[in-house]
């Protein structure tokens, strides 16, 4: 398949392909005669895949171990729940501290909402954004 229909076929720019390539994320595609990249048949289900994870927030990092574990052949059902699992911990993780920090906000500025649109904001006059 042609850089140009695994584009159509997979929504990607063939500049995402291509980075896909160089990162080792799909398999290197055969040169033609003609010097054309020819990606074998099972690329847009890798395209997808990838662009799965990535939905579910895996960084290319874990994607690409992700992929080499399951390429070897040796990677159990249980392995993969596993890793959905510290994902979802990580997540988890990420929203707590998120809603910390929008507690810290909204406790900072929260005397800004007394004040006029012109007056000088109390917090940052004296610097307690800490």
């Amino acid at each position: 398949m042609l850089i140009g229909s695994l584009s159509k076929t997979t929504g990607l720019s063939r500049d995402t392909i291509r980075f896909y390539e160089r990162e080792g994320l799909i398999s290197t595609p055969v040169r033609r005669d003609n010097n054309y990249k020819e990606y074998p048949e099972d690329t847009p289900r890798h395209l997808r895949f990838i662009k799965q994870l990535q939905a579910r927030g895996f960084t290319l990092s874990e994607i690409r171990s992700f992929l080499s574990d399951s390429h070897s052949g040796s990677m159990t059902c249980g392995e993969v729940g596993q890793r959905f699992r510290e994902k979802v911990v990580r997540i988890d993780e990420q929203i707590a501290t998120l809603q910390a920090e929008r507690e810290r906000l909204t406790q900072s500025f929260s005397a800004c909402a007394d004040s006029t649109p012109r007056s000088i904001c109390k917090p940052v006059r004296a610097k307690e954004l800490g």
